[in-house]
Order: C-alpha cells, then sequence, then structure tokens
C-alpha cells in the first residue's frame, strides 16, 4: 500500500511542479523558494525526485529543457543554450562512460580463462566502447564541426562515418 502511496505522491508533487513549468517562457528562472512553496518541501533534498520529474514532463510535452542554476533554482532554457549547451556536455559525458566502461570491462585478470561467451561478450563491448571513444575524441568532432560549418545541417550517418574513418 505504501508503494502506491509514494506513487500517488509523486505524481501529485510532480504535476504540481510541471504546472508552474509548462507557464515558463524560454529564458525564464524560478528560484527554489517558489518551487518549495508549491509543494510544501525542499525541492533540493526529499522534493528532488518530484522536480527531477516535472522537468522530464516540461521537457517531453512543452520542448522545455530546464537547467540547475547552482543553489539558486533552475532556468528553462533558451534554444540558443540549448543548443550550445546540451549537445557539447552529452558528447562530453559519454566520452566518460565509455572511458569509464573500458576500464571496469578489461579488469580481467585471466581472460584465457573466461568461457566462450564471456570472451565474446567482453569483446563485444570492447568494440563497441572503443567506437565511443573513437567518436568522442576532439579531432574527429573537429573533423565534423568543419563539414557541418561547410554545410550547415545534420549530416548523414554515412557521411559522418565516412569523415570519422578519413582521419
Amino acid at each position: 500500500m505504501k508503494e502506491n502511496h509514494t506513487t500517488l505522491e509523486l505524481s501529485i508533487h510532480s504535476m504540481e511542479l510541471y504546472r508552474r513549468l509548462s507557464v515558463c517562457a524560454k529564458g525564464d528562472f524560478i528560484g527554489y523558494s517558489e518551487l518549495n512553496i508549491i509543494i510544501k518541501m525542499n525541492v533540493q533534498k526529499e522534493g528532488y525526485a518530484y522536480l527531477m520529474r516535472a522537468r522530464e514532463m516540461a521537457l517531453r510535452e512543452d520542448c522545455l529543457r530546464f537547467e540547475v542554476v547552482r543553489n539558486k533554482g533552475i532556468k528553462c532554457l533558451t534554444d540558443e543554450e540549448n543548443a550550445l549547451m546540451t549537445g557539447p556536455s552529452y558528447i562530453k559525458k559519454l566520452s566518460r562512460i565509455t572511458r569509464k566502461g573500458q576500464r571496469k570491462i578489461t579488469a580481467i585478470e585471466d581472460f584465457g580463462a573466461l568461457s566462450n561467451e564471456a570472451k565474446i561478450k567482453h569483446n563485444l563491448a570492447m568494440s563497441v566502447l572503443g567506437v565511443f571513444r573513437n567518436l568522442t575524441q576532439t579531432k574527429r568532432l573537429r573533423r565534423i564541426e568543419t563539414e557541418v560549418r561547410r554545410k550547415p545541417r545534420e549530416l548523414s550517418f554515412d557521411l559522418t562515418i565516412t569523415l570519422f574513418k578519413d582521419g
């Protein structure tokens, strides 16, 4: 019963916050103090999950992307801010995750002692992670950026891969 209550509570608090976020204009700032009042709890602590859900809803339903302004509140990004910040931050995150994954998957003392299935899974992971590591290298990204500057549009998959291979 408690689990249903928690889910219902999450939905109610998230919806209350979402209603506030959904009326924002791009560029607007909302302080944590205002958000705390809406759900009568601290959105940086016990109300954090509610705010995260509300932000996800605003992105999905209204194309509104909110970023944290540390210890102050959240800001609804303008299209310019979104374009300049989001892609690069996710590329950086992908690079970090890839390096971390490679470090973890190579923490094997005796590769030869692994079963054939384990070797296949290991090599699959190393191959895929290796591709992502290669794709997120600065010199590779610059090559793609140069092409995008020449033809300002999203490049096709085939052209993007060709540009990565040519370096």
